[in-house]
Order: C-alpha cells, then sequence, then structure tokens
C-alpha cells in the first residue's frame, strides 16, 4: 500500500526530485523565500539548487542536467520555452571620489579610458557590454575578471552591472545611469519544451518565482 501511494506521489508530482539552476542575481534576490514556500508545499520532493552562468544553465537544461532555469533568454531551436518574469537594466558602479562624478551625465565613451570589472566570459551581461562598446567602435579596457557580481560590487573599481545586483553595496560606491546605453535583458523561466514527470513541482516553482519577481 504504502509503495502504491509512493509511485501515486511520484507520478503526480508530489515527490521525487526537481533540480534548479539560476543566474547569480536571482538567486540572492529571491531565492530563499521561494526555497521556503516550495519546501512547505511539496516537503516530500527533493529541491536541488545550482547557482549557475547563463549559458551553464542554458546547456544543463538542454543535457537534461536540471529541470528549470531561470536566466536570460537561450538561444532559439534548441528545445527551450522562455517566459519573461522581469527585466535588467544596466547602471555603472563608480567609487565615491571618481572624477566621472563630476560630469552631469556619463556616456559609455567616457569609459574607454577606465579599466573596468567584468564578470567572466560566459556571461550574457558581459557579452551585452562588450557588444555595446563594438557596435560604436570603442576600446574596451578589462582591469579585472570576476566570477561574482558579489565581488565585483564591493568597492574595487569601476563596473557595469545589472541594477538588480545593487543591493546592499558599499557605502563609498556610487551608482549611476549610463545615457547612451539602454539595455533591456528579459530574465525569466526556462523549460524543455518535452513535458516532464515533475512538471507539477516545476509549474508551483516557476509561479512562485513569478509571484516573489512581482511582489518585489
Amino acid at each position: 500500500e504504502q509503495m502504491q501511494q509512493d509511485l501515486s506521489d511520484l507520478a503526480a508530482g508530489e515527490s521525487g526530485t526537481l533540480r534548479v539552476g539560476m543566474i547569480e542575481t536571482i538567486a540572492r534576490l529571491y531565492l530563499l523565500q521561494v526555497m521556503c514556500t516550495f519546501r512547505e508545499r511539496y516537503p516530500r520532493i527533493r529541491l536541488t539548487i545550482e547557482i549557475l552562468s547563463t549559458n551553464r544553465t542554458h546547456e544543463q537544461l538542454i543535457a537534461n542536467q536540471i529541470d528549470l532555469g531561470i536566466s536570460t533568454p537561450p538561444p532559439a531551436n534548441v528545445g527551450l520555452l522562455f517566459e519573461p518574469i522581469l527585466t535588467e537594466t544596466p547602471v555603472l558602479l563608480l567609487p565615491k571620489n571618481h572624477s566621472l562624478l563630476q560630469q552631469d551625465e556619463i556616456l559609455l565613451s567616457d569609459l574607454c579610458a577606465e579599466c573596468l570589472l567584468l564578470t567572466d566570459p560566459p556571461c550574457a551581461y558581459r557579452t551585452a557590454i562588450e557588444q555595446a562598446f563594438m557596435a560604436r567602435g570603442l576600446p574596451l579596457a578589462i582591469g579585472l575578471e570576476i566570477g561574482s557580481l558579489e565581488i565585483i560590487k564591493q568597492g574595487m573599481g569601476v563596473a557595469i552591472m545589472p541594477k538588480l545586483a545593487t543591493y546592499h553595496i558599499p557605502d563609498d560606491t556610487v551608482i549611476r545611469p549610463i545615457k547612451d546605453w539602454k539595455l533591456h535583458m528579459p530574465v525569466g523561466l526556462i523549460t524543455r519544451e518535452v513535458p516532464l514527470p515533475q512538471s507539477k513541482a516545476v509549474q508551483t516553482f516557476s509561479s512562485l518565482f513569478k509571484q516573489a519577481a512581482a511582489d518585489a
């Protein structure tokens, strides 16, 4: 009887394993709240969370190593579905004594002489920055490559990063917009086109994330 109940729970998506991969910014903003609520609703599901780069999120979904991804959009025609839930916009982080803060507006061209702090490739945000400079024919000087946005925002220099990631910045760091770069990068839920046995759990986790983002 217990075995039959276990099989029924598994078939209904009430037990089993749910593997979720997401980018660092989203994890730090919403994961704790969503994870606690999900665990209350699905105590018999083993929840596995991985913090991944955008590209690794896509790769692991395609390889069936995770069941749900939360990141920027995947490439087309790879068997993945994308549902946007929020939009990231870029801002500039500067030490409070930096000379650029004397200007009323800061342009991308003003940053050519700066050695920027950037995330390691592959990173969708890093790629967007490189493409913005390239499209304007501007040189991009990279002073330091670091794998974590959390480290980049600790006042170590000049950095371009998502506005969503600028919570808890040091007191001696100032946030400024970049006047001539209006990037709007969607972030959302990514699943495989083929339905999964644990689709009910995926749907619940996805709904909780959408609600958390809407309430923020």
